[in-house]
Protein backbone atom coordinates (compact mmCIF):
# COMPACT_ATOMS: atom_id res chain seq x y z
CA UNK A 1 0.00 0.00 0.00
CA UNK A 2 2.77 2.44 0.93
CA UNK A 3 4.54 1.78 -2.39
CA UNK A 4 1.37 2.60 -4.38
CA UNK A 5 1.01 5.87 -2.47
CA UNK A 6 4.64 6.78 -3.14
CA UNK A 7 4.17 6.18 -6.87
CA UNK A 8 1.27 8.66 -7.05
CA UNK A 9 2.57 11.49 -4.86
CA UNK A 10 5.83 13.40 -4.68
CA UNK A 11 7.18 15.81 -2.10
CA UNK A 12 8.65 18.70 -4.07
CA UNK A 13 10.23 20.56 -1.18
CA UNK A 14 10.83 24.32 -1.30
CA UNK A 15 10.16 25.91 -4.71
CA UNK A 16 11.14 29.29 -6.08
CA UNK A 17 8.36 31.73 -6.95
CA UNK A 18 8.22 31.05 -10.70
CA UNK A 19 8.18 27.27 -10.20
CA UNK A 20 5.43 27.57 -7.60
CA UNK A 21 3.28 29.74 -9.89
CA UNK A 22 3.73 27.27 -12.75
CA UNK A 23 2.71 24.40 -10.48
CA UNK A 24 -0.40 26.23 -9.25
CA UNK A 25 -1.43 27.07 -12.82
CA UNK A 26 -0.99 23.46 -13.95
CA UNK A 27 -3.07 22.13 -11.05
CA UNK A 28 -6.79 21.43 -11.19
CA UNK A 29 -7.26 21.86 -7.45
CA UNK A 30 -5.27 22.86 -4.36
CA UNK A 31 -6.03 20.54 -1.44
CA UNK A 32 -5.12 21.19 2.18
CA UNK A 33 -6.52 18.89 4.83
CA UNK A 34 -4.69 20.71 7.62
CA UNK A 35 -6.11 20.73 11.14
CA UNK A 36 -3.13 22.63 12.56
CA UNK A 37 -4.54 25.04 15.17
CA UNK A 38 -2.10 27.86 14.33
CA UNK A 39 -3.03 28.09 10.62
CA UNK A 40 -3.77 31.82 10.81
CA UNK A 41 -4.68 32.77 7.29
CA UNK A 42 -3.63 30.26 4.68
CA UNK A 43 -1.35 31.99 2.18
CA UNK A 44 -0.88 28.88 0.01
CA UNK A 45 -4.63 28.49 -0.73
CA UNK A 46 -4.91 32.20 -1.58
CA UNK A 47 -1.91 31.94 -3.91
CA UNK A 48 -3.45 28.97 -5.71
CA UNK A 49 -6.83 30.76 -6.04
CA UNK A 50 -5.12 33.81 -7.54
CA UNK A 51 -3.45 31.51 -10.07
CA UNK A 52 -6.84 30.18 -11.16
CA UNK A 53 -7.14 26.81 -9.44
CA UNK A 54 -9.92 25.73 -7.12
CA UNK A 55 -9.24 25.00 -3.44
CA UNK A 56 -10.51 22.21 -1.19
CA UNK A 57 -9.84 23.13 2.45
CA UNK A 58 -10.80 22.09 5.95
CA UNK A 59 -13.04 24.38 7.99
CA UNK A 60 -10.26 25.10 10.47
CA UNK A 61 -8.44 28.19 11.72
CA UNK A 62 -7.84 30.80 9.05
CA UNK A 63 -9.18 28.54 6.31
CA UNK A 64 -12.75 28.93 7.58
Amino acid sequence: MKEKFAQRFSYLGPLNQSSLISLYRASDCFISLSTYQDEDFGVAPIESLFCGSKALLTDWGGYS
